[in-house]
């Protein structure tokens, strides 16, 4: 199996986040960089099975993974926020409407 990278953009309110993932060495574990407004950039490991996943709830922006979920800065002087549970995360925001099924 090929490793895997990924870049995702996510754009929130007046922030714009780039998101590298790129594999480890081990495959349970992925390398997560974010990028604030192309100025400033924060580097993590997360679990890498199941990938990673963004949303934003209110005024805060969150990305996910297995067992993480980091609380995005929205500034560059912020730190990551980083809160590490037991179980695997699905689904952690709330969903009020699907795109394209009028839900």
């Amino acid at each position: 199996m090929r490793p895997v990278v990924t870049d995702m953009t996510f754009i929130f309110n007046d922030r714009i986040y780039d998101v590298h993932v790129s594999p480890d060495g081990d495959f349970r574990t992925a390398g997560v960089t974010v990028t604030l407004d192309g100025r400033f950039a924060w580097s993590l490991t997360v679990p890498g099975l199941g990938g990673v996943s963004l949303g934003a709830a209110g005024e805060t922006g969150y990305l996910w993974s297995a067992r993480e979920l980091v609380v995005l800065p929205c500034a560059v002087d912020a730190a990551l926020q980083v809160i590490r549970v037991d179980e695997h995360l699905l689904l952690c925001l709330p969903c009020r409407r699907r795109l394209g099924h009028g839900l």
